[in-house]
């Protein structure tokens, strides 16, 4: 769920209040990997500006449409 959130654009401030941890913990669970969500988050974007279905895409990121088409209309 951390990991979808950063995804959304959500900082960790916001992310501590939802998942009831404090931000110092999200931002070491989100320091070790935000690199990789950025790389992921460019690649969907990539898929979905070469009008790659949306379905596929969330199919090969693991990710559900709804998170998938969130991403890629921000």
């Amino acid at each position: 769920m951390i990991y979808k959130l950063c995804l959304l654009g959500w900082n960790p401030y916001e992310i501590a209040d939802v998942v009831s941890i404090s931000r110092q913990r999200v931002e070491q669970i989100m320091g070790k990997n935000r690199k990789n969500l950025t790389k992921v988050k460019n690649f969907l974007l990539q898929d979905f500006n070469n009008n790659k279905p949306i379905k596929e895409i969330a199919e090969y990121y693991g990710l559900d449409l709804q998170t998938t088409w969130a991403i890629s209309v921000r």
